[in-house]
């Protein structure tokens, strides 16, 4: 039997296209106003630059490229029903978190099923990508969690380089979620192609003391 095929109106006009026009920051005074879609795509840009660089290095275990850039494109997609759902209010760990990772599976199962037009095998696959994006337990989690921290630490540098010391107001744990990457063994692997990471986020806390002392 022929699966279902992609329909044209619906990657026109379908629920992907929101991505467009939800905006990152929401609650923060911004000079350029980045779009869910635009942060996806840096970290999809990001995770396809991490994994060629790690093909020239010793690894034992390499990224699958396929698995990598599809976990970073669909790793937000949740959004195009909920939109940015800000950091500081859903990274608790606790029970808010769960309960909207589990409302969010369910707004994700409604996107996938019309974008691939209830193609099963396609819904499946992208269901279980979006559901273990960033699981830490694997290469591909660990790069697009590294590269989804990446977006965000780029997007707020030329925001702070550009003038833009308002900002700053809402990076109280910009610190605390480097070190997180730093701190955790599972993303050792990374600094055999990546370097600067600790000299970035010491400026952006300079700045920060900056702001506090001004």
């Amino acid at each position: 039997m022929n699966e279902p095929k992609l329909q044209v109106k619906e990657l026109c006009l379908g629920l992907v296209t929101r991505l467009r026009y939800i905006k990152r920051f929401s609650v923060a005074h911004v000079q350029h106003i980045e779009a869910v879609a635009e942060h996806s795509f840096y970290t999809a840009w990001y995770c396809l630059l991490i994994g060629n660089a790690l093909q020239t290095t010793s690894m034992n275990e390499l990224p699958n490229m396929e698995v990598l850039l599809t976990k970073a494109l669909i790793h937000d997609v949740d959004e195009a029903f909920s939109g940015d759902v800000i950091r500081m209010f859903h990274r608790d760990g606790g029970d808010l978190e769960r309960l909207i990772h589990d409302r969010a599976g369910l707004m994700v199962r409604r996107f996938v099923s019309q974008v691939t037009n209830n193609n099963e095998s396609m819904e499946l696959q992208f269901m279980h990508n979006w559901e273990k994006a960033k699981d830490k337990d694997t290469v591909e989690g660990c790069i697009v969690a590294y590269a989804d921290f990446l977006s965000v630490l780029s997007y707020v540098v030329q925001e702070v380089d550009g003038g833009n010391r308002r900002l700053l107001d809402h990076l109280a744990d910009i610190e605390e979620y480097a070190e997180s990457f730093s701190s955790d063994h599972r993303f050792d692997f990374l600094w055999e192609v990546v370097e600067g990471h600790r000299s970035m986020v010491t400026w952006l806390k300079n700045e920060l003391n900056t702001r506090r002392q001004g």
